[in-house]
């Protein structure tokens, strides 16, 4: 009877062995993308977005957007590439400052773009917006990914 305990406590042992194995873990496999983190009515993130400002009463300042990125964090600083596809009551270099290529920072999964905004009229009360679109360039890509939900 005893034996059959160890036999059986072997058998056990060895079972629960051969079960604990490590399946490893699956890492992203896929191009580095840049996205903004908003979504649209369907759950997708976009790479347009619209930046209204009009309504509030600036000085001159440097407005952060978040960029965020899929992919791998690399350890040297990347370029992205933006372009203005529509605009509202605004005029570049009279309300706001804006060059199309822009720096993602070495280590980092997001960053920001930054719009120079210039003082707003305090009598001017109307709406204005910039709408922004990220572009492709070297080091990303940018789109509706299937991945990024």
């Amino acid at each position: 009877m005893k034996m059959k305990k160890y036999y059986c406590l072997i058998v056990f042992w060895a079972l629960a062995a051969w079960n604990c194995s490590e399946d490893k873990l699956k890492l992203y496999e896929g191009p580095s993308a840049l996205y903004f983190n908003v979504k649209n009515e369907q759950g997708k993130r976009l790479d347009t977005v619209n930046f209204s400002f009009g309504l509030t009463n600036v000085t001159d300042t440097l407005f952060p957007i978040r960029v965020q990125s899929t992919g791998d964090i690399y350890d040297s600083d990347r370029t992205f590439n933006i372009k203005i596809t529509e605009t509202f009551n605004v005029t570049e270099g009279v309300d706001y400052d804006f060059s199309g290529s822009f720096t993602y920072r070495a280590g980092r999964h997001n960053d920001f773009l930054r719009v120079k905004l210039y003082q707003v009229d305090p009598e001017d009360d109307r709406d204005k917006y910039i709408t922004f679109q990220l572009l492709p360039s070297d080091d990303f890509e940018v789109g509706n990914l299937p991945y990024l939900f």
